[in-house]
């Protein structure tokens, strides 16, 4: 017998945490452009995964869940797209890489929307530094209840650290 235990053991433990920076209407659909898409999580433009979607308010106040269907009224269809400009740069896409939209309650700018069901692969499966986004820093919470940042978010330094002076 062969397993795959990742998905099964740590996707749930694994949630990505984006601001929304800004919100636009076009071709008819609400978007909510958020700061961090397909350069932290590929696997909708993949092979269509699909991640529960959680809105909080600066406030730390819980708007939307999917988790629970927390409301269950007053919800508006939001495609959520990423920073990237690329046209699979959405957490929902249908088959044929459409974005689909997610009923949420509307949120403001500056809110935050949590992309659940990252832990297993999402982030080795990122494209690292895509249009030269840096990483992220990333936070664990123990046993405690305690969160511990366990990755500093990258520099722009570290962008080029590499690069070599070429003469020509």
């Amino acid at each position: 017998m062969e397993i795959e235990p990742g998905t099964f053991v740590v996707a749930n433990s694994g949630h990505i945490v984006t601001k929304i920076i800004d919100k636009k209407l076009t071709n008819g659909m609400n978007f909510l452009i958020v700061d961090g898409g397909m350069e932290l999580l590929t696997r909708p433009l993949l092979y269509g995964s699909e991640h529960p979607i959680a809105i909080v308010r600066q406030d730390g106040t819980l708007l939307s869940s999917e988790y629970d269907q927390t409301p269950t009224a007053g919800l508006k269809p939001f495609g959520i797209v990423g920073r990237c400009c690329e046209s699979g740069d959405s957490v929902r896409l249908d088959k044929d890489g459409n974005i689909v939209p997610v009923l949420i309650i509307e949120p403001e700018i500056g809110d935050y929307v949590v992309i659940g069901g990252t832990g297993a692969y999402s982030e080795s499966m990122s494209p690292e530094n895509y249009n030269s986004h840096r990483k992220p820093g990333a936070v664990m919470k123990t046993r405690s209840g305690e969160l511990v940042l366990i990755r500093k978010k990258q520099v722009r330094e570290q962008l080029v650290q590499n690069e070599l002076d070429v003469k020509l």
